[in-house]
């Protein structure tokens, strides 16, 4: 019991504690602002340039599954190229 009362008169003390005002808002949108400033900048090319890279490759690979995928073109393609 004796941790039980001691718990008690630590709770009490803190009960009694009063909460200081801290303002933390004007250093942390200063560092936000500070941060934006510039560097995203170089970062946009370089996803910009990948994206335009990337559109053909996607664009091939596309059509590569269309016709591995097609089980018609399969049947087709073992005529030898004939058409029907």
């Amino acid at each position: 019991m004796n941790e039980l009362e001691l718990l008690r008169k630590l709770g009490c003390a803190a009960a009694r504690e009063s909460v200081p005002h801290v303002d933390v808002t004007r250093g942390t949108m200063a560092e936000v602002v500070e941060r934006q400033i510039g560097v995203e900048r170089p970062f946009a090319w370089i996803a910009g340039l990948a994206a335009a890279g990337a559109v053909p490759v996607v664009i091939l690979a596309i059509h590569v599954w269309n016709d591995w995928t097609d089980p018609l073109l399969l049947i087709f393609d073992t005529f030898g190229g004939f058409s029907l």
